[in-house]
């Protein structure tokens, strides 16, 4: 259905109503799953230009399914390798790691976020600005959620 929809040009509106039945997810879940969707197929195609676009459908859609199906398969997410040297007293800040995986534009926006609630760590919601991440979490692949559908792996 996701296929055959984004073959056609539909928007993800109409895209999410068309799958949502089908899945059983709310409507604002089906809508961010059709974003996610479009959103990892650029990106796929993007940062591998001799990917065939079918290739890059068919993994995005592998993706937004495991994120969306009743929680995050952190196997299938978009992960950033952290180096070593970027850890000070064993940790990195939030804030850092966030711009540091591309998913804000500057630690203001950062700050924004986790000020208004919308960001969580391994599931847990974040309210400290001055959050850490430490050695431990990043190797055992830290988890970033910012808002409903922006999802991010943090490895060691």
């Amino acid at each position: 259905l996701i296929a055959r929809a984004y073959s056609k040009g539909e928007s993800a509106e109409e895209l999410s109503r068309a799958i949502r039945p089908c899945i059983g997810l709310t409507q604002h879940q089906a809508i961010a799953n059709a974003n996610y969707y479009d959103h990892i197929k650029d990106s796929l195609l993007k940062n591998n230009p001799g990917m065939k676009e079918a290739t890059a459908a068919k993994k995005a859609q592998e993706a937004a399914r495991a994120i969306f199906s009743g929680g995050a398969n952190s196997a299938n997410m978009p992960t950033t390798q952290v180096e070593a040297d970027s850890l000070t007293d064993d940790c990195i800040g939030l804030m850092d790691l966030m711009v540091l995986g591309g998913m804000v534009k500057s630690k203001g926006e950062a700050r924004r976020l986790i000020t208004q609630g919308g960001v969580s760590l391994n599931d847990e919601k974040v309210g400290d600005v001055y959050a850490t991440v430490s050695k431990a979490d990043l190797e055992a692949g830290a988890v970033v959620r910012k808002g409903k559908k922006v999802f991010r792996k943090f490895t060691l």
